[in-house]
C-alpha cells in the first residue's frame, strides 16, 4: 500500500514494459479447478476496504486483465464483519513444482504468483490515484503489502531460528512481519484461526522483491490447512439455544422506494433482466422496476422485504446498496441515491429540531437533505424526497442508517399496537403498508399475513429515536461475489454511528447462575452477545455473597432481549 502520492515509480513503469513482453514468453497453463490441492498455489492478499472497486474496475476491467494475462483464477471473497480488508484469492493449479526455484523477480515460478504481482501493482495503484492530490515533499516513496499465510507455510516462512525471514530482510531490504491472527481483534475475522498476517513494508522495489520471495516460499510448499475457494461466507450460527418463552418479535412485510436516473436503469436491469434477478438472489428481496420509458425522467424501484429487528441480515439494506453500486459510476469520486419516504414516517429521519438526521450527518459526512420537491410525476403527493450523497463509504452508511431507522420505527410501532391490544382486535389493512395503497400487495404475500402499521408521530422522539441503533450492524451483511466476469463486490459497511453511546442496563447474577451465564470459557455469554446485539459486561462480585453484576448497553431491543437470555441461564440452574 502506497503511502506517497506522485509520479508512478519507475519499477512499475518497467514492470508494465515486461507486461507488453508477455506475449514472447510461454504462456503458464490456464488454471482448472481440481479436487487434488497437491497442485494447488493459493495466494491471499489483502486490500484495503476502500480501494476494492478501484482494484475490480469499472465492469471488473481491472481484475479480467489480469485474469486474462496471467491465466490465473483471482477472485474476491465477500466483505467480513468487522474487517477493514478483504480478501483476494489468488491461484492456480500446477503439475510439477520446481523446488529450485529462487524466485527471480523477473521470472515468475507460476501463473498465480505472476497474478499476485499485478494485484499488488492495482491495489498500489489504486490508492496513488485516490491521493493524486496530496503533496508529499519526501521523495522515498513507502508500498505495504498484506498477505495471509497458514501456519503450516508460516513456519517456512520464517525458517529455523528465523533463518530465512531474516535473509529475506537482508537480501529486500524490506521489513517483514509475521503475527497470528488475535481473535479479540474484530479487523482479523478475515482470517482463518490457524492464519498468520505478513505484513510487507518498504520502498517499492523491496517490497517487491520481498512479496517474490515470501510467495515463492508458499509455491514450494503447499499448504497443510484446508483453505476455502469459495467467496460468499457463512452467516454467523450461534450455538446456544434461546427457550421458546422468551419473545421474538415477528417479521413484516415492509416496502421501500429507490428512484434511479432514466439512463441508468438499463445498468440496473441488465441484458435480460440478468443484474436485477442476481440484485434479488443475493439481496432476498423481491424488487419491482416501475420503467419510466423516458430518459429524463427517475424510474421507482420497489424494493419489498420481510424484516424482523431480530435479523442477522437485512434484505432490504443488502438490495439498497446493491441498487446503489449499479445506479452510481464506481470511479466517481462523489455519489447519490434519491428515496422516497412516506411523510407520516419522516419523523423518525428527522427528529425533533432535525436532531436525527443531523445525527447521522454527523456520524457518516453524508450529505443528507430531506424535501417536499423534485419527485418523479408518479410519486404520491405524501411521498418526501430523501437525497444521500457523499464518498462511497459515507454513502453507504448513511443509507444503511436510513433504512434501518425506518425498519426499527415501523417493527417498533407494530409490536406495540399488537401488545396494546391482546384481545386480537387489531385489524391491519393493506393500505397500512409502508407507502400506502398506491402499491398492490405482493402475490406472494398470503392473505392473512399483516402489514406493519405505522404510526409514528411526525415530530420525532429524539430519545426513542437513539435506540434504533440495530443489533445486527455488528455484522455487517453479505454482498455480492465478484465472479469470472467481473460482477463486483461491495465493501463492508459496518458504520462508525453504530457505536453510539445508549442508555446501560444494570442486573444482578447470582454466584449459583455465573457458571451458566458464563460458559466454558465464556462461550455462552459470548453468544448471547451476538444474538441480542447488546455490549455486556460483567463485573466481579465486592460483596461477601459473591454476586456479579451485568452492565447492559444497546437498544432498548437489544437491552430486553439479552435480558431475557441471562434470565434463562440463571433459571436453568
Amino acid at each position: 500500500m502506497r503511502q506517497q502520492t506522485g509520479k508512478r515509480p519507475s519499477q512499475h513503469r518497467e514492470y508494465e514494459r515486461e507486461e507488453r513482453k508477455d506475449q514472447h514468453k510461454r504462456p503458464f497453463p490456464r488454471a482448472q479447478e481440481s479436487s487434488n490441492n497437491d497442485g494447488l498455489v493459493l495466494y491471499r492478499i489483502l486490500c484495503p476496504d476502500s480501494l476494492i472497486g478501484s482494484v475490480i474496475g469499472k465492469h471488473g476491467n481491472v481484475i479480467n486483465a489480469i485474469r486474462h494475462q496471467t491465466s490465473a483464477k483471482v477472485k474476491v471473497v465477500d466483505p467480513y464483519p468487522g474487517a477493514d480488508k478483504r480478501v483476494i484469492l489468488v491461484y492456480c493449479y500446477v503439475k510439477h513444482r520446481d523446488l529450485d526455484a529462487e524466485g527471480d523477480d523477473n521470472e515468475p515460478v507460476c501463473a498465480a504468483q505472476d497474478a499476485l504481482l499485478r494485484v499488488h501493482n492495482a491495489i498500489v495503484d489504486a490508492l496513488q490515484t485516490l491521493h493524486k492530490n496530496h503533496k508529499d515533499s519526501d521523495k522515498k516513496s513507502t508500498e505495504e503489502a498484506n498477505i495471509l499465510v497458514p501456519a503450516s507455510q508460516a513456519s517456512n516462512v520464517i525458517g529455523k531460528s528465523g533463518a530465512v525471514i531474516k535473509h529475506l530482510r537482508s537480501t529486500s531490504r524490506a521489513f517483514i512481519k509475521v503475527s497470528p491472527k488475535d481473535p479479540s481483534d474484530p479487523t482479523h475475522s478475515c482470517a482463518m484461526s490457524f492464519d498468520n498476517f505478513v505484513q510487507i513494508t518498504g520502498g517499492a522495489e523491496a517490497v517487491k522483491k520481498a512479496l517474490f520471495g515470501v510467495s515463492t516460499i508458499i509455491y514450494k510448499h503447499p499448504s497443510k490447512e484446508n483453505i476455502p475457494l469459495e467467496t460468499s461466507i457463512p452467516d454467523p450460527t450461534p450455538s446456544i439455544i434461546i427457550p421458546s418463552e422468551l419473545p421474538v418479535y415477528p417479521a413484516r412485510e415492509l416496502e421501500f422506494r429507490v428512484l434511479c436516473p432514466g439512463g441508468k436503469i438499463g445498468l440496473v436491469i441488465g441484458r435480460g433482466g440478468a443484474t436485477i434477478k442476481n440484485i434479488r438472489q443475493e439481496s432476498g428481496a423481491r424488487i419491482d422496476v416501475d420503467d419510466a420509458k423516458n430518459d429524463k425522467e427517475e424510474s421507482i424501484i420497489t424494493i419489498i422485504s420481510t424484516e424482523s429487528t431480530d435479523d442477522v441480515k437485512s434484505a432490504a439494506v443488502e438490495a439498497v446498496l446493491l441498487l446503489q453500486a449499479k445506479i452510481n459510476d464506481s470511479e466517481d469520486d462523489r455519489m447519490n441515491l434519491r428515496l422516497l419516504v412516506p411523510n407520516k414516517v419522516i419523523g423518525c429521519l428527522i427528529g425533533r429540531g432535525g436532531s436525527i438526521v443531523n445525527d447521522m450527518r454527523k456520524k457518516t459526512k453524508a450529505n443528507i437533505l430531506i424535501s417536499k420537491g423534485d419527485k418523479p410525476r408518479r410519486a404520491s403527493s405524501s411521498d418526501e424526497l430523501v437525497e444521500v450523497s457523499g464518498e462511497a463509504d459515507k454513502l453507504r452508511d448513511a443509507l444503511v442508517q436510513i433504512i434501518l431507522r425506518l425498519r426499527e420505527a415501523v417493527l417498533k410501532e407494530s409490536v406495540e399496537s399488537q401488545n396494546s391490544d391482546r384481545d386480537g382486535q387489531l385489524t391491519v389493512a393493506a393500505s397500512d403498508s409502508l407507502y400506502g395503497s398506491s402499491l398492490p400487495l405482493p402475490a406472494l404475500l398470503p392473505h392473512n399475513q399483516q402489514i406493519a402499521p405505522l404510526g409514528y408521530d411526525r415530530r420525532g422522539e429524539p430519545e426513542r429515536a437513539l435506540e434504533v441503533f440495530p443489533r445486527t450492524s455488528s455484522y455487517g451483511y453479505s454482498s455480492m461475489q465478484v465472479t469470472d466476469d467481473g460482477y463486483g463486490g461491495l465493501p463492508s459497511y459496518a458504520s462508525k454511528a453504530y457505536e453510539e453511546h445508549v442508555p446501560r442496563l444494570e442486573m444482578t447474577v447470582p454466584a449459583s447462575g455465573i457458571s451458566k451465564v458464563m460458559g466454558k470459557h465464556g462461550t455462552n455469554l459470548d453468544n448471547i452477545r451476538k444474538i441480542s446485539g447488546a455490549h455486556i459486561e460483567i463485573i466481579e462480585p465486592k460483596s461477601s455473597r459473591h454476586e456479579h453484576i451485568a452492565y447492559i448497553s444497546g437498544t432498548s431491543e437489544q437491552r430486553h432481549s439479552a435480558e431475557n437470555l441471562i434470565k434463562a441461564f440463571i433459571m436453568s440452574t
